[in-house]
């Protein structure tokens, strides 16, 4: 599955599905009720895989969002200030505005816990190999440490008030 508790409620998830297509075939029903789509990735196992290249994505999305929601704010932006820069651009995307949404209400209640997500990071980053993922390796080794100063059970956008200087004092 590809979303979060707020589409998934909505029936607005994405089925990332693997296997055997024909016997897959008896799932679809129950596919189409709990989501917008499904999508077939080959051989058992795929799936998965296809989920954690999504979650990296995600978690590379969420610490540049928490970055420059903390420049905006020493530049004297709001979140919502830095949303309207973005909306109907290019850089627009749903999700962004429901982390930003977040930070601006200072509201961390987990879609995907900091933990969960740093799990995936290092499972992505062990799959990679030999290929390096720099950024990705940086992220994780800074949500360890957000981790560990009581994030780890938190929204992963929770990563955004870790760097606030305060949280460090």
């Amino acid at each position: 599955m590809s979303g979060t508790k707020a589409p998934a409620e909505k029936a607005q998830i994405l089925v990332l599905a693997s296997g055997d297509r024909e016997k897959g075939a008896a799932a679809e029903p129950v596919f189409a009720a709990i989501s917008r789509a499904t999508q077939w990735f080959g051989e058992a196992g795929n799936s998965q895989k296809m989920k954690l290249v999504l979650n990296a994505w995600l978690i590379s999305m969420m610490q540049g969002i928490a970055e420059s929601a903390q420049l905006a704010k020493t530049l004297g932006f709001t979140p919502d200030q830095l949303w309207s820069a973005l909306e109907g651009g290019p850089l627009a995307a749903p999700y962004v505005k429901v982390k930003l949404d977040a930070i601006a209400s200072e509201q961390f209640t987990p879609q995907m816990q900091l933990a969960h997500a740093l799990k995936d990071a290092r499972l992505a980053l062990s799959l990679a190999e030999p290929h390096t993922m720099p950024g990705l390796e940086n992220i994780a080794e800074l949500w360890q440490q957000a981790a560990d100063a009581g994030y780890a059970g938190e929204d992963l956008s929770a990563v955004y008030q870790w760097l606030s200087p305060s949280s460090k004092a």
